[in-house]
């Protein structure tokens, strides 16, 4: 047994379903030079299609599923990351082209982890995750072309979405009125944002905010949390519709 030796939720070959595997990290599909444990994960609607099959998220074989993380590093190869340190990994092509998040082991480069903010623990920060991050990115975005509270009402699309759910939380926050739009008839009662590859000093300092100005005033309400091993069923539950808001994975 090496120290990255553990689970790991793969896809073997083109067109297969999610398998698990027993043993060590392969080191063609996670290189980097830091370790970490993980934590927790998170569920997302790009998880769910890779899983399922139902869009050619893969672009290699075999590849660990999953597009967040949330742990602690136990080796680093770079001085800036020091072992100990809580973590969150989100985006830059895992379970693209880079083993995924749905294992007890995550390898990756220096540059992709953030520390995660204080009055966060691990498994908000994965409510938050790639949803959260979309959200103040597209609202930072928004506020560089000259939006601010006052201006009038903010549409938000898709409402009954983690990220939408996030993003009228977080405008709310900050004095906007907000609508929201959802076609599911039970959930009644902008600009293009790339979150998986931005400015990275641009990156740390939104999970800052999403700990602070922007952290939604009730966040435990938008997100449940469930064991990683119900994932296969969890992924067919939201392409089928039957997931309101986030779901966070226990790994």
């Amino acid at each position: 047994m090496t120290r990255s030796t553990g689970r790991s939720l793969r896809v073997l070959e083109p067109g297969g379903r999610p398998e698990w595997v027993e043993g060590p990290l392969d080191p063609d599909t996670s290189p980097g030079s830091v370790l970490v444990r993980v934590g927790h994960s998170s569920l997302n609607y790009k998880d769910a299609l890779a899983a399922t099959g139902r869009a050619p998220v893969l672009r290699r074989h075999p590849l660990t599923l999953g597009i967040d993380a949330a742990g602690v590093v136990v080796e680093s190869g770079d001085p800036a990351v020091t072992p100990g340190t809580r973590v969150v990994v989100t985006g830059f092509g895992m379970s693209e082209d880079h083993d995924g998040r749905w294992a007890d082991w995550l390898r990756v480069p220096a540059d992709w982890v953030v520390p995660v903010p204080e009055g966060l623990t691990g498994e908000e920060a994965m409510a938050l995750g790639t949803a959260g991050l979309t959200a103040p990115l597209a609202i930072h975005r928004l506020a560089e072309h000259g939006l601010r509270p006052g201006d009038g009402p903010v549409a938000v699309t898709g409402a009954s979405g983690g990220s939408a759910m996030l993003a009228v939380a977080m405008l709310a926050r900050l004095g906007h009125e907000v609508v929201a739009l959802t076609g599911r008839p039970g959930s009644r009662d902008l600009l293009g944002v790339n979150t998986g590859w931005f400015d990275p000093g641009l990156r740390r300092r939104l999970w800052q905010r999403m700990a602070t100005d922007l952290r939604p005033a009730d966040l435990a309400a938008v997100y449940r949390t469930e064991p990683l091993t119900a994932v296969t069923t969890l992924v067919e539950d939201l392409l089928d519709g039957r997931v309101t808001g986030r779901v966070v994975l226990a790994v």
